[in-house]
């Protein structure tokens, strides 16, 4: 093996400065017989008795694919496989997961000691998700003190993000009535989303306790709340719904990046008016309820 390695690729017999740049010289075939197939076979090979015989007479030569360069990583033979993905066929997650369900599972009873990971793009994007998820519930977390810190309360902050996971809901929704996939950049669509949801329920909310503050009775000040605020929040859903609508209907291929990100906010915020005007009020009378009957067992 040295031998051949020493004829093809060469054998390095001096090494000298010229100028800034250090020159090696190698020996070994001439180019021409480097590049043809047969000087392999022809090749002598010095015996450890000084003479020197054909490789072919000595060796069994054939022929297949094998690999450019072998790889190692941290002591193990590594073999990257890539792919580009149709996306009018399928998408990259769909992918992973029947590798994952069918392919691989196999392959690793086929062979003994074999182990797989998911590198590049795959790697990066649950990084990603990672990254992403921290950062959703720092920011939910600063929502929270916020209204917490205006409405001072601890429990009416809670009331009005109630509607977020709803807003999700809807996004997952809208992607499945428009035939499109959940993405990464979905997710983006939906984090924007949590902001608009809780504008709409902070709406509502602050004009409630308005009411309360002027001595109104929990009941009637909910139900005018849900009158005064119905017409303001039905225009931000219609605004914002609509204003996205021409990029949902744009069919060049820069916007078809975003489209993801605009079902989640167009479709999600339509989804999260009506849980807001129905499920908010229900939450704050609920708080009312539990503060009385915390005020009765007090007295008891």
């Amino acid at each position: 093996g040295r031998q051949r390695r020493s004829a093809f690729f060469g054998l390095e017999v001096q090494r000298f400065q010229r100028g800034r740049s250090e020159v090696i010289v190698y020996l070994r075939y001439p180019k021409d017989e480097r590049e043809d197939v047969s000087t392999l076979s022809e090749a002598r090979i010095r015996l450890p008795d000084g003479s020197q015989v054909p490789l072919s007479s000595v060796t069994d030569i054939h022929e297949q694919l094998g690999y450019s360069q072998i790889q190692s990583v941290n002591g193990r033979r590594i073999v990257s496989v890539t792919g580009d993905i149709d996306y009018a066929l399928t998408t990259p997650s769909e992918v992973i997961k029947t590798l994952q369900a069918d392919i691989l599972p196999q392959l690793e009873q086929r062979y003994a000691g074999l182990s797989y990971s998911f590198e590049g793009e795959s790697r990066d994007q649950a990084q990603d998700l990672a990254s992403l998820g921290r950062n959703m519930l720092i920011a939910l977390m600063l929502i929270y003190v916020m209204l917490g810190s205006q409405l001072r309360s601890y429990v009416l902050p809670i009331v009005i993000m109630s509607a977020i996971p709803f807003g999700v809901v809807g996004a997952v929704w809208g992607h499945y009535l428009l035939g499109q996939d959940v993405t990464f950049i979905s997710l983006f669509g939906i984090v924007a989303l949590s902001g608009v949801v809780v504008n709409d329920s902070v709406v509502l909310v602050d004009y409630y306790n308005k009411q309360r503050a002027a001595g109104i009775d929990a009941y009637e000040a909910v139900v005018l709340s849900i009158e005064r605020r119905f017409r303001p929040i039905l225009l931000t859903t219609l605004t914002t719904s609509l204003g996205l609508l021409p990029m949902l209907l744009e069919t060049s291929m820069q916007a078809q990046f975003l489209i993801p990100m605009v079902i989640s906010l167009a479709t999600g915020i339509l989804f999260a008016t009506f849980v807001i005007l129905l499920l908010v009020p229900c939450l704050v009378m609920a708080v009312e309820d539990f503060k009385k009957l915390g005020e009765r067992l007090r007295r008891a």
